[in-house]
């Protein structure tokens, strides 16, 4: 099974700790969790040994635990470090009360970026044996790619044992209290459902993980790579009426699905930040333009998460917007050989006009007539983007949001030149003209602009 290091700091969290390593343990992982006080002499490095000698590293997060990382030798802090510098598989579990905002504050900037891009499975303590079962078989799958594991010196292998032992048998004043559904207190609707949906999700992945493991890690959906908000909308095959260049011409579309929202900020961050991600070469080599222009432009943009993880990215020309699709496809696709693979694409302008009109000719999504209370654009005095998930009323007729307003939105093909593109939807700094579904611009593909975005599709590659 997989090699765990637990990260924690005792004096908020070693209760915590202890629950989960033996829980981990039971289920025949190989955890480390050091139950006493760094050491005088060299256990210091043993610790450091222990994290390169496992791909996994969960993060346990109590409140109060980040205070005392303003402190350049705190102990919690150089764990973190040492495992990011390690490219570990970091799985932060965030305790109940623990707020992310004010506790992170205490991090180094780089950190903060860091833990908001990696993915955590929603902790309940009325909820326990889910959260381990989804823990275990989900988020601390055997084999990680990419990550090179160093075993432990021959010289350190009894103390590490003798530690790992230490914890394996809890103190005389300690005994584990794991509540069953039946003591589960009152919560409030919102955060039930969001507990129904983390059970079924428990009770699938132990359903699947009784079955026969596949070569390479599960991938469990675009949703489950991308943080929230995403979810795919299924449009139904039909007809599309497209004006370019006042020529007009009607299109048959194939059914497929396009993403609800356009991508945030936290989701394109992900491809920023993935070792298999922006930096890969793989993503832009197939064109001599993209690879050109990825020369020319060295530097990685990483968008203010802070101010909206849910906010549309913009500043993304087209090449970027192109690779960001073949990573996720990589992604998606290359657990499940044995699945028919699927394309992940920017959606042709037939596409997106097809999921923003319908069956109507509608001028915005919502029907004939401009209405700022549907979307964000210049008339709204607004001056920024705002939230994907913000104007519920202004979507489309298959419920596809902010296909007006917010930002404009990238275009797979090309209609009137090779190195450019076309846009459509309006943004936050156009009026409520070119917000309109019939407007379009051509915009160059290696220009990065503030209020030029994009979503994806997804089809059957055949």
């Amino acid at each position: 099974m997989s090699g765990i290091f637990i990260s924690y700091r005792r004096s908020t969290s070693q209760h915590f700790a202890r629950l989960i390593f033996s829980e981990l343990q039971q289920r025949g992982h190989d955890v480390f969790l050091d139950v006493n006080s760094i050491d005088a002499g060299a256990f210091d490095r043993i610790i450091k040994n222990q994290i390169a000698a496992r791909p996994h590293f969960l993060l346990l997060l109590s409140k109060g635990s980040l205070e005392r990382c303003v402190n350049a030798g705190d102990w919690l802090l150089q764990e973190i470090q040492e495992a990011v510098s390690l490219n570990r598989n970091v799985v932060p579990v965030y305790d109940e009360g623990f707020n992310f905002e004010a506790e992170t504050k205490y991090l180094p900037e780089a950190l903060q970026k860091f833990l908001r891009v990696q993915n955590a499975p929603p902790y309940s303590h009325y909820y326990f044996k889910a959260f381990i079962d989804a823990l275990s078989d989900r988020f601390l799958k055997d084999s990680v790619n990419t990550i090179a594991v160093f075993p432990t010196p021959a010289a350190e292998r009894a103390e590490v044992q003798k530690r790992i032992e230490q914890a394996a048998q809890p103190n005389d004043d300690w005994i584990p209290q794991i509540p069953e559904a039946s003591t589960r207190q009152p919560v409030s609707p919102q955060t039930q459902i969001k507990l129904t949906d983390f059970m079924k999700m428990a009770s699938q992945l132990k359903q699947e993980s009784e079955m026969p493991k596949p070569a390479q890690p599960l991938v469990w959906g675009v949703e489950n790579i991308l943080r929230a908000p995403f979810e795919w909308v299924y449009i139904p095959p039909g007809p599309v009426t497209i004006e370019i260049n006042k020529n007009i011409q009607t299109v048959s579309v194939t059914s497929f699905n396009i993403a609800k929202y356009p991508i945030t900020r936290s989701q394109y961050n992900a491809f920023l930040s993935a070792e298999d991600g922006y930096r890969n070469p793989l993503w832009w080599d197939d064109r001599l333009d993209a690879r050109t222009w990825r020369q020319k432009n060295p530097d990685i943009h990483f968008q203010n998460v802070i101010a909206g993880s849910d906010y549309p990215v913009s500043n993304v020309s087209w090449f970027e917007a192109v690779a960001f699709c073949k990573w996720l496809a990589y992604r998606f696709n290359s657990p499940s050989p044995e699945l028919t693979p699927m394309t992940i694409t920017l959606p042709t302008e037939a596409q997106w006009l097809r999921a923003a009109r319908g069956d109507s000719s509608r001028i915005y999504p919502w029907g004939g007539k401009f209405d700022s209370s549907r979307c964000n654009t210049k008339d709204s005095n607004i001056g920024r983007t705002t939230p994907v998930t913000q104007y519920i009323t202004g979507a489309s007729p298959f419920g596809v949001m902010d296909m007006s307003g917010n930002v404009f939105e990238w275009f797979l093909e090309s209609h009137t030149g090779e190195d450019v593109r076309g846009v459509r939807g309006g943004s936050w700094k156009t009026d409520q003209v070119r917000a309109q579904l019939y407007y379009r611009e051509d915009v160059p593909i290696s220009n990065r602009v503030d209020n030029i975005g994009f979503r994806i599709v997804m089809m059957n590659t055949n």
